[in-house]
């Protein structure tokens, strides 16, 4: 395998963060209170669907990858709507880190 291919695991994180990001600014909704109410099931019933419909489509294993990246940003510079354009997860030895585009005047 070419070192500069993407592993499938690398390509369904990076699909799962643009539609997170996508997703919390269609609802205005930070990323980890939204994925703790689902958990809890304190979500309202609209936003907790259409945030499953997302989750449905990929893996556990590449849903905790990229909320865990997101959350990372969202602890560190505020809400994701507020400061995120988008963001690319890249694959290091030592687990993932998250290349991403912030907003003008965000970081």
């Amino acid at each position: 395998m070419n070192f500069n291919q993407k592993t499938k695991l690398e390509i369904h994180v990076n699909s799962m963060i643009k539609h997170l990001i996508r997703w919390t600014k269609e609802h205005q909704a930070s990323i980890t209170p939204s994925v703790n109410g689902l958990c809890e099931g304190t979500l309202p019933r609209k936003t907790a669907s259409s945030l499953r419909a997302i989750l449905a489509s990929f893996s556990p294993e590449v849903f905790l990858v990229a909320s865990k990246l997101l959350c990372d940003v969202e602890e560190m510079h505020g809400p994701i709507p507020d400061v995120l354009l988008s963001a690319d997860a890249i694959r290091t030895h030592r687990g993932y880190i998250l290349k991403a585009v912030y907003v003008e005047g965000a970081v």
